[in-house]
């Protein structure tokens, strides 16, 4: 018998990768992209929103053929038991690492921004109390707080556009000075922003329109990827790029400098926003390793999983030895998102090939 608590609709499932993409991608993709890129960011930011609005559809093309079955039951028919195990096992390990190297950037940001003495074993625990109370109750209601953060990426948004008064269109120019090579160069450094839309992946079976699933699946991209240029767009307008490429959250910085009637600090405004997104991308991660685990092992005691789950990603946090150590680490996670990605791609040619192939027989 399906279990009720993980049952959701299409627009349920764009809410809850939009929350899986938007949310670590805000602190620091804009001065990341200054450094290589100058104040050409926003063209790689683009670019790379295709290439993943491509590959999310290619995705749910797969899952589509394969009506109710994840992509472990996916790699188990096409490769066969053993070497399907191995790579739905690549998928956990690829899940369960990006959860906590970003529970650890969003840990550095708390630390940064409001607990700047508390320890940060306890900060990270305060992190997981709520997307573990998130879990225990399935998916339905993550899902259900994905859509009430909308309301969030508004606030955002808007607060974004407010230093637009103190932004120059001339610093975005002449575009393109970048060169093509760089430009390119940028949508590798774009990707771990942009990862999310593969947790469809092990979810799917979920969805109960699953009709209109390319639909919702092509409007979050779209969403993530508008939301992204706007950010390295204002972001670049307002600083330049030389100053942008020297800030760690330029866009906290920017929020810091706007002076709004009756709001005394308008930051603090902003990170009241700002932290429920955060925290929505590990809990997004974290149920996906979760909610995989026990799919392809047939885990039954669902508390123990969870604890055991929290105590990993809790280690899994501590790896990197300071903030800038987790720049490297996500350049890390996003290479293994890469090839996860890439990995389901082969999975759908392979499979329209073995059909041709079984037709002709």
């Amino acid at each position: 018998m399906n279990d009720t608590r993980h049952d959701i609709t299409s627009m349920q499932l764009m809410a809850f990768l939009i929350s899986a993409q938007i949310g670590i991608g805000i602190l620091n993709l804009p001065a990341i992209l200054a450094q290589k890129l100058g104040h050409d960011g926003w063209i790689s930011t683009i670019a790379t929103g295709i290439i993943c609005l491509v590959l999310a559809l290619i995705i749910t093309y797969l899952l589509k053929r394969y009506l109710n079955k994840t992509i472990f039951q996916i790699y188990n028919e096409v490769y066969g038991k053993i070497i399907g195990f191995i790579l739905s096992l690549y998928f956990i390990l690829y899940m369960s690492f990006i959860t906590g190297i970003t529970l650890r950037i969003f840990m550095e940001a708390v630390n940064i921004g409001v607990l700047k003495i508390t320890p940060p074993l306890v900060i990270t625990i305060l992190i997981l109390l709520s997307t573990i109370y998130g879990i225990s109750k399935g998916l339905k209601v993550i899902c259900r707080f994905s859509v009430i953060l909308f309301f969030s990426y508004f606030i955002l948004i808007l607060t974004l556009l407010l230093g637009s008064k103190y932004a120059r269109f001339t610093y975005l120019l002449p575009i393109g000075e970048s060169g093509l090579r760089s430009i390119v160069q940028g949508i590798k450094m774009n990707i771990y922003a942009f990862l999310g839309f593969e947790l469809i992946a092990p979810i799917y079976p979920n969805i109960k329109n699953k009709e209109k699933t390319i639909k919702y699946m092509a409007i979050s991209i779209i969403f993530t990827t508008i939301y992204y240029a706007l950010e390295v767009v204002v972001s670049t307008m307002i600083f330049g790029e030389i100053k942008l490429s020297m800030l760690v959250m330029p866009v906290y910085n920017i929020e810091q400098s706007i002076q709004v009637p009756v709001i005394e600090r308008l930051d603090t405004l902003y990170i009241l926003f700002w932290f429920p997104t955060m925290a929505s991308t590990v809990r997004a991660y974290l149920f996906s390793t979760y909610y995989s685990i026990q799919q392809l092992f047939k885990v039954k005691k669902e508390n123990l999983l969870i604890f055991i789950i929290v105590v990993i990603e809790i280690i899994i946090s501590r790896i990197p030895r300071d903030f800038e150590d987790t720049y490297i680490y996500s350049e890390y996670a996003g290479n293994m998102g890469a090839i996860a990605i890439l990995i389901i791609i082969i999975t759908f040619f392979i499979s329209i090939f073995k059909r041709k192939v079984t037709k002709l027989k």
